[in-house]
């Protein structure tokens, strides 16, 4: 059975850890070929080279405070990183023990620091070009005045379509309602002439009798 190389004790510290403690270059340099060698992770697992221990240092601090250059060199090759900073926020620099090693460890970490500034020289020119006449800043200040014209546009044609959907369901039920047949008003009328001459058949009659009883002849 395979032995996983990544594996830490309680103090945290990996087989890496303890190697470079003990200034033990070949074991190093053996933990260090399983990182490209893709047989040795898939039976051993992967060795990482950042790992930290309880109290933050990496292996690279290890190898910085016993002071072994070979080592340290090692570990710079394989992509370690020179700014780790431990729980006390001291970097591997910090923690050399030998000229060797702080030269080794100083000229990584100024290369890194380097590349830092290269960086961020070619993001500041980027950036000014950006925000330069015609540059990248006005075209996005463009588009997105383009973008809030459209919108709004948008907005307002919604508007106008609820508007005329509303306006053709009502014109839809005036048609319809003016369609349906009205009913004729011709029996009312019947009626009502049928009740004005009754009473003025009843009026007649009264007035006929006021005459006779004043011994009119009617």
């Amino acid at each position: 059975a395979g032995v996983d190389l990544a594996a830490a004790d309680r103090d945290g510290l990996t087989a890496l850890h303890l190697a470079c403690a003990r200034g033990a270059g070949g074991c190093v340099r053996l933990l260090l070929r399983h990182l490209v060698n893709e047989g040795a992770i898939e039976r051993f697992g992967a060795v990482r080279v950042d790992a930290r221990d309880r109290r933050g240092q990496t292996a690279l601090h290890h190898a910085a405070a016993r002071g072994d250059q070979y080592i340290v060199e090692l570990l710079v090759a394989a992509g370690a990183d020179t700014q780790a900073m431990d729980t006390h926020l001291q970097t591997a620099v910090d923690m050399a023990s030998s000229a060797a090693a702080f030269v080794t460890l100083a000229a990584a970490a100024g290369a890194h620091n380097r590349c830092e500034r290269i960086e961020t020289a070619v993001l500041r020119a980027h950036a000014a070009r950006a925000r330069a006449p015609g540059g990248a800043n006005d075209l996005l200040v463009a588009v997105e005045a383009e973008a809030s014209a459209l919108e709004a546009e948008i907005v307002m044609l919604a508007h106008a379509s609820r508007e005329a959907e509303q306006h053709h369901m009502v014109q839809r039920e005036l048609n319809v309602h003016a369609a349906q047949p009205r009913p004729l008003q011709v029996p009312k009328r019947r009626e009502s002439i049928r009740r004005g001459s009754s009473l003025g058949l009843r009026r007649d009659s009264q007035a006929a009798d006021f005459l006779r009883s004043l011994g009119h002849d009617v």
